[in-house]
This record gives structure tokens, C-alpha cells and sequence, in this order.
């Protein structure tokens, strides 16, 4: 009897190998994924993933044309191609060549915790990575040049630094990271879009950089934890959105602010710095 048992089990190992070795672990193909031409006729522009896999490694050449584009920037009323949107997919890796990541492409992606990003890639197209609430870090290229609105609303984001070829963050970029407690501003960033980083509830302290020209309305609105703002004293010809009727304002709803950084901030409200006068 033991010794049925034990040939059992050294066919049921034989038959585990054979399983692996005919089934790797990473069965995905070109097949995976749909296309189409570029609009200069050189490259795949993907529109919808079809795999299962949810450790995704985006094929660097489709039916023998280079990946160039992941869904697109609809302009009008064109509708645009959310790739991986509510797909149940864990990582990406974009290859390099790839030079846009279109609109809505990952939104929804609630599972995504990791994204890899070419230095190729020169725009992320509006709500790309909206509500992708397990998405803790991500390293956004210097070669990035456009990005749309809300690009990581709502995402699980504990730090970022800006990339330095962008001197402006959009509007409603981080709005709602409430994980959100490390910012690196580049020098040259010149203006904070209207609720970039409003509700970013663990943001704690912020750096301006010397070259900040505008901060719109409610652009740190609600950060609950904001304790400090640091203006530098070379910044000329800063306007902070001011307070009307109990909203609106660029810092309301930061209970914590200390005086100095309340003070700093009246200041600059509306350009009126005293340097100015």
C-alpha cells in the first residue's frame, strides 16, 4: 500500500512538471490585444485588451509594427479608447517607443499597483490613471511634455515628484489622493490648476518653488493635515486665489495652517504682495 502511495505521488510530481513545461506561467501574446494603424502609418495604436493575464507586459511590436500609442486624446466628440479601464489587471510595463498614454486609459483599474513608464512617453491623456485606488507610486519621465486633467484622481499615491519638462500641474490632478504626503515641486513649475491637490488629506507641508506664478482655486482646498506653506521670498508676481462667500479660496479648509504660513498666503492673495507696491 505504501508503496502505491508513494508511486502516486512521484506521478502526480511527473505530471506537475509536464503541466509547467507545456504551460508557462506568461502566456501572453500579441493576440491580446486590439489595434490599429497610427495616422502617419508607422506605428499600432492599441485600443481594447482582451487578455486574462493581470501582470500585463505590453509587446513592444504588433503584427510586426512598433507600439507607438495606448488608446488616444479624443479631440470633439470622439470617443476615446479606455484601453484597461475597470480591467482587473495588478502591473503594466509600456515598452519603450510608446509615446502617448491616452485618455482614460487605466481609469478604474482599482487592482494596479505598479506601472512602468518609458522616458519615450510625451503625454498622458486626461483621467489615465483616474480612481486607481491601489496605485501607491509611480515615477513619471522628464520627456513628459502634455498631461490632461485628473490624470490621478482618486488614486492611492503616497508621493510624486513632477516631472520637469511640465510647468503646469492641470487641474484636479491629485485631487482626492488621500495618501498623498510628499510633493517635489521642479523650479520652473508656474501654475497649480484648480483643485490639483484639493482633499489631499495626509499632505502635511509644501515647498513652492521660486518660479510659481498662479495657484487657482482651491487647488490645496481640504487638506485636512496642511500644516505649513514655504513661499519663497524671490517669487515675483504670485496670485493665490482668494476666499468669496466661504469658498473658492486655494487654501480653505485647511484648519492646521500655522500663523506664518496663514500670513505668507495673505500676502500673495490676488498679487497684492507688499514687494508689488
Amino acid at each position: 500500500m505504501k508503496s502505491t502511495v508513494t508511486a502516486m505521488r512521484s506521478i502526480a510530481a511527473i505530471l506537475a512538471l509536464a503541466a509547467i513545461a507545456v504551460c508557462p506561467a506568461f502566456t501572453q501574446s500579441e493576440a491580446d490585444f486590439t489595434v490599429l494603424l497610427t495616422a502617419d502609418g508607422t506605428g499600432a495604436i492599441i485600443t481594447e485588451y482582451t487578455g486574462s493575464q493581470m501582470a500585463v507586459i505590453i509587446p513592444a511590436t504588433i503584427q510586426g509594427m512598433p507600439v507607438r500609442e495606448i488608446g488616444s486624446i479624443p479631440k470633439g466628440w470622439q470617443d476615446s479608447y479606455a484601453v484597461f479601464s475597470e480591467k482587473r489587471i495588478t502591473s503594466v510595463v509600456i515598452p519603450n517607443g510608446v509615446t502617448l498614454i491616452g485618455t482614460a486609459a487605466f481609469s478604474g483599474c482599482r487592482q494596479l499597483t505598479q506601472v512602468t513608464i518609458p522616458n519615450s512617453v510625451t503625454r498622458i491623456g486626461r483621467q489615465a490613471f483616474f480612481t486607481c485606488a491601489s496605485l501607491k507610486s509611480i515615477t513619471l519621465p522628464d520627456s513628459i511634455t502634455e498631461i490632461g486633467d485628473s490624470v490621478f484622481y482618486g488614486t492611492g499615491l503616497t508621493s510624486i515628484t513632477w516631472p520637469k519638462g511640465l510647468t503646469a500641474i492641470p487641474n484636479q490632478m491629485f485631487y482626492r489622493c488621500e495618501n498623498l504626503a510628499n510633493v517635489s515641486f521642479h523650479e520652473g513649475l508656474a501654475t497649480i490648476g484648480e483643485g490639483a491637490f484639493a482633499s489631499c488629506k495626509a499632505l502635511i507641508s509644501v515647498t513652492l518653488p521660486a518660479s510659481i506664478k498662479r495657484i487657482e482655486r482651491e487647488a490645496f482646498a481640504y487638506c485636512s493635515a496642511l500644516t505649513t506653506v514655504t513661499i519663497p521670498e524671490t517669487v515675483e508676481g504670485l496670485s493665490i486665489a482668494k476666499e468669496e462667500y466661504g469658498e473658492g479660496g486655494s487654501f480653505i479648509g485647511c484648519p492646521k495652517l500655522t500663523l506664518a504660513s496663514q500670513a505668507a498666503i495673505r500676502k500673495w492673495i490676488g498679487g497684492n504682495h507688499p514687494q508689488d507696491k
